[in-house]
């Protein structure tokens, strides 16, 4: 989440694809600060288990494993 953080303080992003579980933190709790802090940039949560993804307050839920043809959808 850090090094997410420091990224998307330097530029601008369209979209952000993270995972409900992160080494460095919560996945979900990101999305909302992103969400809060960016609202021009699109968040999507990806997650194996869908009920980690439950109740992930309206952002765009991905399962995994996906490819890239589930971004485009």
């Amino acid at each position: 989440i850090a090094e997410a953080r420091q990224k998307m303080a330097s530029g601008s992003f369209d979209v952000l694809i993270a995972d409900v579980n992160l080494p460095d933190g919560s996945g979900k709790d990101f999305a909302v600060e992103v969400r809060t802090r960016y609202p021009e940039t699109a968040v999507i949560i990806a997650s194996g288990d869908d009920s980690a993804a439950a109740g992930a307050d309206g952002f765009v839920q991905l399962p995994k494993p996906y490819d890239d043809h589930m971004l485009v959808e």
